[in-house]
């Protein structure tokens, strides 16, 4: 026979599928009868103390939770006597009294009643979605507001702190997911960038955004004086690189800062470092597509990953210490990855898709900053980028 402890698991079990069915107004789902065993033990003492037990737990004992539907029958070995033939939660009430979310429960159905209010058109997302709301419940208005405010204010072209409300634009970035899923049912289409995924908020909705610069390295003095620049090593949003026509340029790609900042001077050579997969903002910068490329990453999933997507935009593009012959000489310096299965990019070179497979194989990644500089520098003089003076 079920205890009460098994029978308060399944209260818990419940509450999420009783709450969707009353705030979808489901006026049957209550008394809401529990599948359990109630079959009691053959042993006489031990089906008395089972009884009891159930008994004692139930709402005609405590005052809320699960009540005891009786049948009178005759056993052989207990003969005539009241057993327990259903176990039934009779009403909402007395489901979230005996999981402890009284006070909770409440409180989520005063947000549920201003989000209805507001925005009728939301019912169906709160039938799905009303646990986002647990938790957050004062919160629901001031982030209608924003809803509200951009309804009439669409793009507004300005940073989320700059919002002319009185709410925390922390919030804001604390509940972004849950403002996108309403801004995506509310917001005409023509308000929402589609291209732009709902995790890049300020774009989707057309708010400003920092620009994300990019750390760039002049490894040839003469650069410098060519473009204008006041220094050698800075960084700069990519549009600048974009309007900055550099076609007669080398470009290095170095993912880790370290060995961005000791790549050696190289004639006619700059160095960008530490895009990872934000690689791909370069790919609007048309005068990249022209130039001699090389890109240096780990020797892992991702690495390779990477430098299959960009071979697939700059089809020029070669790599150094990537192949199989750097992963069999470092190996011992080889640490364990992250055990993640992908596919190689078709775009990989012979000795890249052997490094790339060796890695996955034995579960191992090789960090370009455990690569000794002499091996960086062979390298180098090895593409011919590198000439001793």
């Amino acid at each position: 026979m079920i205890t009460p402890t098994e029978i308060a698991s399944k209260l818990e079990r419940l509450y999420p599928k009783a709450g969707r069915a009353v705030l979808n107004n489901e006026v049957d789902f209550f008394p809401h009868r529990l599948r359990v065993d109630l079959v009691p033990s053959s042993d006489i003492a031990r089906a008395i103390r089972e009884v009891d037990a159930l008994r004692n737990a139930s709402k005609s004992s405590i005052g809320h939770g699960y009540s005891i539907q009786w049948q009178s029958r005759r056993s052989r070995s207990l003969g005539q006597n009241d057993f327990p033939d259903a176990i039934v939660v009779e009403s909402m009430e007395d489901l979230v009294r005996a999981v402890g979310k009284q006070r909770s429960w409440q409180r989520l159905l005063n947000a549920v009643e201003i989000l209805r209010s507001r925005h009728p058109s939301l019912h169906p997302w709160v039938i799905q979605n009303w646990q986002r709301l647990e938790g957050i419940e004062d919160r629901v208005g001031p982030l209608l507001d924003v809803v509200d405010y951009l309804l009439a204010h669409p793009r507004p072209n300005c940073f989320v702190r700059e919002l002319p409300l009185a709410i925390s634009t922390k919030w804001v970035s604390e509940h972004q997911s849950l403002l996108a899923q309403w801004l995506d049912l509310l917001l005409p289409p023509s308000s929402i960038n589609v291209t732009a995924s709902p995790r890049d908020f300020e774009n989707r909705y057309g708010f400003r955004s920092a620009t994300e610069h990019l750390r760039v390295r002049l490894l040839d003095d003469a650069l410098q004086q060519r473009f204008g620049f006041p220094c050698s090593e800075f960084s700069l949003p990519v549009s600048v690189l974009q309007q900055t026509r550099m076609e007669e340029v080398r470009v290095i790609f170095a993912e880790n800062k370290v060995n961005w900042l000791t790549l050696p001077c190289m004639t006619n050579t700059i160095a960008l470092g530490g895009l990872g997969r934000g690689i791909a903002q370069l790919f609007s910068v048309d005068w990249m597509k022209q130039v001699p490329c090389v890109y240096w990453g780990d020797l892992d999933a991702e690495g390779f990953e990477i430098l299959g997507m960009v071979r697939r935009q700059w089809p020029q593009i070669r790599s150094i210490l990537m192949d199989a012959a750097t992963l069999h000489a470092f190996q011992q310096l080889a640490i364990p990855g992250t055990g993640r299965m992908v596919s190689a990019p078709d775009t990989l070179l012979d000795p890249e898709s052997a490094a790339m497979h060796q890695c996955l194989r034995s579960n191992i990644r090789l960090e370009q900053e455990h690569i000794p500089q002499s091996a960086v520098m062979e390298a180098l003089r090895e593409i011919g980028w590198l000439h001793d003076a």
